[in-house]
């Protein structure tokens, strides 16, 4: 089980995600760098490398509420969990003016 800091117990108690969904994430997902530390997410391949241990029931409970991501600080400590909306981590708006011509 990993530590986590108070903004992150106060954020998955309020978004209603586990303990057990966050070590399913932690233990099957895919990482990426992020600020300050690693950012774990459930993507397809995830998904598939959780559904093939045969050994682990917790992904077969949770695997319809798999839909956020957690930042793990540099330290290992769990910053902060937020739901994943399909836009990605770093997500960008277009532009609402246009440059070129018409």
């Amino acid at each position: 089980m990993q530590q986590f800091t108070t903004h992150a117990q106060i954020r998955s108690q309020q978004r209603g995600i586990s303990s057990e969904a966050v070590d399913v994430v932690l233990r099957y997902g895919s990482v990426q760098r992020a600020r300050g530390g690693r950012s774990y997410y459930m993507d397809k391949q995830a998904h598939q490398r959780a559904e093939r241990s045969p050994e682990d029931g917790r992904y077969r409970r949770h695997s319809d509420r798999l839909n956020f991501y957690i930042i793990v600080g540099e330290d290992g400590e769990i910053v902060t969990i937020a739901h994943n909306h399909g836009q990605g981590l770093y997500h960008r708006r277009k532009p609402r003016f246009y440059r070129g011509k018409r």
